[in-house]
């Protein structure tokens, strides 16, 4: 049996199709400015 020692839970909820994020889009994008692009994802 294999086990995932490095899971990490989440602490948010997730948003329901529609539905908006409660902060603002420039707060998310400063908050996460750091984190490493992901290959294969083209941002906008």
């Amino acid at each position: 049996m294999r086990t995932i020692s490095s899971y990490i839970a989440p602490k948010g909820m997730l948003l329901r199709a529609g539905d908006a994020p409660a902060e603002p889009l420039a707060q998310r994008q400063s908050r996460y400015a750091d984190f490493p692009p992901l290959r294969g994802i083209v941002y906008p």
